[in-house]
């Protein structure tokens, strides 16, 4: 499969399509990150895992990876091996402007860090690449066909609604993380305090601290802000102040959540949160 300079697949924004390829993957480019569409990451090639909300999948060449808005997730290098790797980002416009809203049912019917990865077998594996081959070539056309692309893409979400999802490697270190991001997704405006986590898992909290940065590269703080931050929007877009937002999503007060948003986004909360 050929690589080109990536190239978005929509002037209205509510699909975009990437073939990318590094030589030498830059380490510090891949840290956990959210993104606020849906997003499918198809690995050709390259030395990592995946990381998602704890959930931990060796990758193997076209390993078909799945994320949700929300959904905090990274690529783990190994190594430094040249990495390659299709990407296809979807808004929520897309399937609805298309009537193809089941095609999302691989984004949302699971739970989050849950069945995220679809492997592509012997059978599925022609069918789906050549539809794959079909974008990248339409795309090339000094007079591309929008709809034509378009048909392609919604052509390529069928066919992955068809795969099993894989499960994840499972050791106690990544059962723990698992349990624990879980735990904190649905326990936001809780007492989420390291010590807290610590004595709820009946683990040491150095223990605790370790295996999670190992895990997901950041530290359970960071992870913990982050995800509240993601909830202060959704709150905040749903038509909360933002003091009432900040203190849903389990802010101590409203300085805390504005010092934390402007930290993590680099942006004030009302920018931020509107984004």
């Amino acid at each position: 499969m050929s690589n080109f300079t990536p190239v978005t697949l929509s002037d209205n924004k509510d699909y975009q399509y990437y073939h990318r390829h590094d030589e030498v993957p830059e380490m510090s480019h891949y840290q956990i990150h959210t993104h606020n569409s849906y997003e499918l990451l198809i690995f050709i090639k390259g030395d990592a895992s995946f990381v998602v909300e704890g959930a931990v999948f060796p990758l193997a060449p076209y390993d078909v990876l799945i994320t949700r808005p929300g959904e905090m997730h990274q690529i783990f290098h190994h190594s430094p091996a040249p990495y390659e790797r299709i990407m296809l980002r979807v808004t929520d416009a897309f399937f609805v402007n298309n009537d193809c809203t089941d095609f999302r049912h691989i984004f949302t019917e699971r739970e989050a860090g849950r069945e995220n990865i679809l492997r592509l077998g012997s059978k599925n594996n022609t069918a789906i690449l050549d539809t794959i081959k079909r974008i990248e070539k339409y795309a090339q056309k000094e007079q591309k066909n929008e709809v034509v692309i378009r048909c392609a893409v919604i052509e390529l979400l069928y066919a992955l609604n068809q795969l099993k999802p894989a499960k994840a490697v499972s050791t106690p270190q990544s059962e723990i993380i698992g349990h624990v991001t879980s735990y904190i997704s649905h326990h936001l405006d809780s007492d989420l305090t390291l010590e807290a986590l610590a004595e709820q898992f009946f683990v040491s909290k150095y223990y605790l601290c370790r295996i999670f940065k190992k895990y997901t590269g950041i530290t359970l703080g960071q992870y913990i802000t982050q995800k509240r931050i993601l909830a202060a929007k959704s709150f905040y877009q749903g038509g909360h102040s933002l003091s009432e937002s900040a203190s849903l999503a389990g802010f101590s007060d409203y300085s805390s959540f504005y010092k934390a948003c402007t930290k993590e986004t680099g942006q004030p909360p009302r920018k931020a949160l509107s984004l």
